[in-house]
Formats: structure tokens, C-alpha cells, sequence
């Protein structure tokens, strides 16, 4: 039984958010296993550009700054084009979406082309180099694992891009032939060219990679993953490379159950929440926190992903080893 702390926002205080996630920090002493003389990654997710739903720097800089100067802030480069796919243009979208108070290190190398094989796993070079991590997500929909925590953020959010190309492989896009207007946009945005025009445009998937960089760019939401034995495989893979990630190291997590959107942070689109506002969330066990933040978002992710099975990733940690869905929560 794992205690999984939370933070109920939906209860009225005298504090605001960001007061009492601090008092948290302090009172509970949560980073207090971590060691200060060495390197600590904060692995986060800063936001795609367009995306304003994202953990908000004035949440991260009090980790960082309890943590003490030789922590680091860390993300790895995506499949997709835009400004994350390169190192260079991820720093610009880090300091403008305002986590410039911080050293932000690039942990797979300017074009995600630097990692480590552990256990058969293309882990990002730097996050294999350190020995603690805090590992800080925001917790949303996903339209292939339901939700996307700590999990996600450990397996995929780590790899370098040969893993991600992995787990995104098993998952491919589909076009649903009703809703599509024929624009064309997906066409000319595909990285690797393989969808071509047609009516509706058809995808190639001897070329298709699996990025789902065409889901968030579609005006109509037309295009689509249907959740099926495929789809578990990615959710396999997932859960695989988080325990690769965690091999000989401290980590802890916390989740913002904040802005809880349809579909993961990678979408450079603004959709509106799907819930309201409900808490933080903070433990040592990413599997624990994954299943009371979804315990507490239950019928909203349900809802928002209803082709999924969000308990699947959930189920695959625990048979791994990766931790414990049985968890105690603590109200602070």
C-alpha cells in the first residue's frame, strides 16, 4: 500500500494553488530523499507551441529551487516537426513558454539521436547518466492509453527517438471517410509523406510512422486511432521502457490533475478542459499515482477516450514490476 498524497483544489482555501502545492513540498518534506550534491533531472513536459494546457513554470520552479542548483530541467525531441523535433528550437519554445529560471537540458541530443540501450531500450543518453528524477506531468486524455501521468512520461517522454518510433509504430492514424472535408492539410503536413490526396486522401502505412502529428492538425477531426490488439502493443512497449528508465535510480512523481484536456500535451490545437480543476498528486510509486489520478478522473477520461481501455497501461505496470496499484490516499 503506497500513500499517494493529494492536494483537493476543488476544496475552497485562503490559498491559492501554487501556495499550497509549496506548503505541501516543505511540510511533507516530499524531495527530501533527494540528494543535493548530485544531478537531479526534472523531467517535464514544457508544451507544444500553440498549447497553452501544460504544467505552468511557476509550479515547476518551486521543485527545482528546493531541489537546489545542481538540479536540471529535461525533455527529450519529438517524431513530429515543429520546434521540440530539434534542439536548437526546443530551447526558444522553453524560454517562451517561461521556464528560462532554469539550466534545460535536451537529454537525447540535438536531433534525438543520443541514447543508451538499456535492456534492449533506446533510452535518452542523459537521463541514463543521472541517478535521481523528479518526474512532473500533467495528466490528461490520450487517444491510444487512455491517459497519459507517469507512465507515459517515463516511457515515452525518455526515449530517444528510435524508442519512440518503436512504441508509435504499432499505433497508426485512421481517416474517417464521413468527417473528412478533403483540405488537404494532413497531406501536406505528414513528415514523411505518406499520405497522399484522394477521396478521402489515403495513408500509406510501409510509410507512415505512427508520429499522429496528423490527428492534431486536422481542422475537422477526422483522422483518428482505433483502440485495438495494435494499440496494446504501444502500451506494452510504454511500460517496458519506463522500467528501463527507472533501472538504479530514485525517482519521484507528481501529477497536476489541472487543465485535464481530451488529448496529450504534444497538440499544437487549444481545446477546452474536458473537467474541472481536481488536484495534485505526489508519490514515490508512478504506478500508485497513475491509478488514484485516474480513480479520480474516471468518468471524465472515459468520456474523452472512450475507444480505450485507460486501465490496460495499468494493469502491464503491475505485472512488470514497475509498482503497486494499491495506494492509501492522503489528503493534505
Amino acid at each position: 500500500m503506497v500513500d499517494v498524497y493529494f492536494i483537493d483544489l476543488r476544496k475552497k482555501t485562503e490559498e491559492d494553488y501554487l501556495e499550497r502545492f509549496c506548503r505541501f513540498l516543505d511540510e511533507k518534506k516530499f524531495l527530501t530523499n533527494i540528494d543535493k550534491k548530485k544531478p537531479t533531472a526534472v523531467k517535464f513536459h514544457p508544451g507544444e507551441a500553440g498549447n497553452i494546457y501544460f504544467v505552468k513554470p511557476q509550479f515547476i520552479r518551486p521543485v527545482y529551487e528546493r531541489i537546489g542548483g545542481r538540479a536540471f530541467l529535461t525533455d527529450t525531441t519529438t517524431l513530429y516537426p515543429g520546434p521540440r523535433s530539434l534542439a536548437s528550437t526546443y530551447h526558444l519554445l522553453v524560454k517562451e513558454h517561461g521556464f528560462g529560471f532554469a539550466p534545460f537540458i535536451i537529454a537525447d541530443g540535438l536531433r534525438g539521436e543520443s541514447y543508451e540501450k538499456i535492456e534492449g531500450c533506446e533510452i535518452a543518453k542523459v537521463i541514463t547518466v543521472v541517478d535521481q528524477l523528479v518526474v512532473i506531468s500533467h495528466f490528461k486524455g490520450h487517444m491510444v492509453t487512455g491517459f497519459g501521468g507517469a507512465i507515459k512520461n517515463l516511457g515515452m517522454g525518455c526515449s530517444a527517438k528510435a524508442g519512440k518510433l518503436k512504441m508509435h509504430s504499432y499505433a497508426k492514424p485512421k481517416i474517417k471517410d464521413d468527417k473528412c472535408q478533403r483540405c488537404n492539410v494532413c497531406v501536406e503536413y505528414c513528415p514523411e509523406g505518406a499520405i497522399s490526396e484522394g477521396d478521402p486522401p489515403r495513408i500509406d502505412y510501409n510509410l507512415c510512422i505512427g508520429c499522429c502529428g496528423c490527428l492534431s492538425i486536422c481542422p475537422n477531426r477526422a483522422i483518428g486511432i482505433e483502440w485495438n490488439a495494435e494499440d496494446k502493443h504501444t502500451i506494452e512497449k510504454i511500460v517496458t521502457y519506463a522500467q528501463a528508465v527507472l533501472k538504479d535510480k530514485l525517482c519521484l512523481y507528481i501529477n497536476f490533475l489541472v487543465d485535464i484536456t481530451r488529448n496529450c500535451d504534444c497538440f499544437h490545437t487549444i481545446e477546452p478542459p474536458v473537467g474541472t480543476d481536481i488536484g495534485i498528486l505526489a508519490a514515490d510509486d508512478p504506478v500508485a499515482l497513475d491509478k488514484a489520478s485516474y480513480d479520480l478522473t474516471r468518468e471524465v477520461i472515459s468520456k474523452a477516450q472512450p475507444q480505450t481501455d485507460p486501465l490496460y497501461q495499468i494493469e502491464k505496470a503491475v505485472e512488470v514490476g514497475l509498482g503497486t496499484d494499491q495506494y492509501r490516499l492522503v489528503t493534505v
